[in-house]
């Protein structure tokens, strides 16, 4: 009986065994050995109210150029197959032009006096650009340090000294223009400015393509205001790169011009700036002859190179050189732009960086359409082939950045979030700075 019982036993739970349903688990997707999509397709549309709609309907699935007018930000938001990205990527600057020119061949440069740079500091209306040109969608910015960045937040205890101290006040800014003036041998007749019997004329470059327009005009109006005869130098990127960065500054062609940077990383230490936008001769044909004071070139170079023993000296070294970059003033920094990038609801997986939004260098590794790998995307910029595309001496311009920083792998990369190595080189060799990472940030 017992054996019976047994096998009774047995056979009911092979029953129960056969009767049971088959599960299966599903086999997880493959995933790809490199970016997601196999294509990408890039497109020039310039204008960013056409941008927007393209990606509204499909034509585009991401656009790497955040939108500036109000209006296209609220369609964005509004739209059922858009999705919107929000960084802190751009920053609205003048750069002037500080090299003499001879006076009775091309004209009197006003802004080869320091103390008339500087000035403008007092002059320019940063929250008037931030509130009314930029529809509020910027923070005034008054030195390099840009706002919303790590470097910002580490110093903001003397920034806000400084951001006091060249406060809105336009009636300093002309005690101190016109006193210069006066000292360089400059007339004020009839409410202009002459120089021996020659009206005083500030070219300002105005890019055309986005808000530098409405900045450039606003500039150019507030230069009239000051009794110099203005002619404004309407033009794209490409004739900027030629007069502004290639031309001889000597020459007359510009003496204002609306600048405008972008960040293609997050950067914890920005070692680079001090040094890249007052003193490096590699950025232009400016700082190929302007030589600004020992002091800035020695202590800017210094801190390029990371050669602070500790994070209290470089701290120092941060304050200081704020201090001499102000009275220096070859740039007025003017905002930093609160970017939206946009995108179609049907794609994401994108890795956005913190500041520097789509600009970032894993933004099309890591983008894919929602529920397969494989197939084309259409990538919309802005513009396209304004600068060289040169892989060894680098890429000077965003237009031209974006494009190859998708495709290389490097062997060592920054968090997109604290800006520290996940990981070392194999070599003894360790970068600068007191993380042990290149403080180095690439810009356009």
């Amino acid at each position: 009986m017992r054996r019976i019982a047994i096998i009774l036993t047995l056979l009911l739970l092979t029953a129960a065994i056969i009767d049971l349903p088959v599960i299966l688990a599903s086999p997880a997707p493959e995933l790809p050995n490199g970016p997601y999509v196999d294509e990408l397709v890039y497109t020039e549309v310039e204008d960013e109210s056409k941008a927007v709609r393209m990606v509204d309907n499909g034509e585009l699935q991401i656009y790497l150029w955040p939108l500036r007018k109000v209006e296209d930000k609220r369609f964005a938001e509004e739209s059922a197959n858009v999705k919107v990205v929000k960084a802190y990527s751009g920053v609205w600057n003048l750069f002037i032009n500080p090299v003499e020119t001879d006076p009775e061949e091309v004209g009197f440069n006003p802004f080869s006096i320091r103390e008339v740079r500087e000035a403008l500091n007092y002059y320019i209306d940063r929250d008037f650009i931030a509130r009314e040109l930029m529809g509020g969608f910027a923070y005034p910015q008054v030195t390099m340090w840009w706002v919303m960045s790590p470097e910002y937040g580490r110093n903001y205890p003397f920034i806000m000294e400084y951001e006091k101290k060249y406060t809105y006040n336009p009636e300093k800014a002309k005690s101190i223009i016109y006193d210069a003036l006066y000292e360089a041998g400059a007339e004020y007749k009839d409410g202009k400015w002459y120089y021996k019997d020659k009206e005083i004329t500030v070219k300002v470059f105005i890019r055309i393509e986005d808000v530098r327009k409405d900045i450039g005009d606003y500039v150019a109006g507030k230069m009239e205001e000051l009794g110099f005869t203005v002619e404004r130098v309407y033009g794209p990127g490409a004739k900027a790169w030629e007069v502004v960065y290639g031309g001889d500054p000597t020459t007359g062609e510009w003496h204002l011009y609306t600048e405008g940077w972008a960040t293609t990383a997050i950067s914890a230490y920005e070692d680079w700036i001090p040094y890249y936008m007052y003193t490096s001769p590699w950025t232009g044909t400016v700082f190929e002859i302007y030589r600004p004071s020992p002091e800035l070139v020695e202590l800017a170079t210094k801190l390029n190179e990371g050669e602070y023993k500790d994070l209290e000296e470089r701290y120092e070294w941060c304050e200081r050189l704020t201090d001499l970059c102000l009275k220096d003033s070859t740039r007025l920094w003017l905002v930093t732009e609160a970017s939206a990038f946009v995108h179609h609801k049907d794609v994401g997986n994108i890795v956005s960086d913190l500041q520097a939004g789509f600009y970032g260098l894993l933004t099309l590794r890591s983008i894919r359409y929602l529920g397969q790998v494989g197939g084309s995307m259409k990538v919309g910029q802005k513009a396209m082939f304004v600068s060289a595309f040169n892989p060894v001496g680098g890429y000077k311009w965003l237009y031209e950045e974006v494009r190859p920083s998708a495709t290389p792998m490097e062997s060592i990369r920054i968090h997109i979030r604290v800006d520290t190595c996940p990981s070392e080189p194999s070599s003894r060799w360790r970068p600068p700075g007191p993380m042990g990472c290149s403080p180095f940030q690439r810009t356009p």
